[in-house]
């Protein structure tokens, strides 16, 4: 009988080179990268809690409110008159929870008086949509918008009619 597996053999080799071509230059440069970018992460969220803060302040509810994780989107949703609910559908239902954190943004520009075209700036681009709606001298906050709608479609618009005058013929 040939055996032919008696000339293998059968030890194992677990060794591992963890040796790098990294340069300590290419080192520094990677950690001052990262260093830039976390200092820029913190002056966006710096940004952000300051916008909430101005813009719950505007709606009457307490400042600090925005610091706190999850109370901070239940205080939007009260201010935008939506039910608390609906944060468990953004945080839980992938693609309608995608549409509520939407309706909720074109909302929030409403409850302040801005169009649904502000409110598509807000759900793009929050970190400058919410700033200038926070410190802007013409965002004044107008009431929950969505109050006692049914349904998941957004609030509608609020036009402001300026008074009229009545021309010289018809008085």
């Amino acid at each position: 009988m040939n055996d032919n597996y008696s000339n293998l053999d059968t030890t194992m080799d677990y060794t591992y080179n963890t040796s790098s071509t990294l340069s300590p230059e290419a080192g520094a440069a990677m950690a001052g990268a990262s260093l830039v970018f976390m200092l820029l992460y913190l002056a966006v969220i710096v940004v952000m809690v300051a916008s909430l803060w101005k813009l719950f302040t505007k709606a009457g509810k307490p400042g600090w409110a925005s610091i706190v994780p999850i109370y901070n989107n239940i205080v939007l949703l009260e201010i935008i008159g939506r039910p608390w609910w609906w944060l468990l559908i953004i945080m839980l239902v992938p693609f309608l929870g995608l549409w509520v954190a939407i309706v909720v943004m074109l909302d929030t520009a409403k409850a302040y008086g801005k169009s649904t075209g502000y409110g598509i700036l807000l759900a793009l681009v929050p970190v400058i949509g919410f700033p200038m709606l926070a410190f802007s001298k013409n965002a004044n906050y107008v009431g929950p918008v969505a109050q006692g709608l049914e349904g998941f479609g957004p609030a509608p618009e609020r036009v402001a009619h300026a008074p009229v005058e009545q021309s010289a013929s018809m008085q």
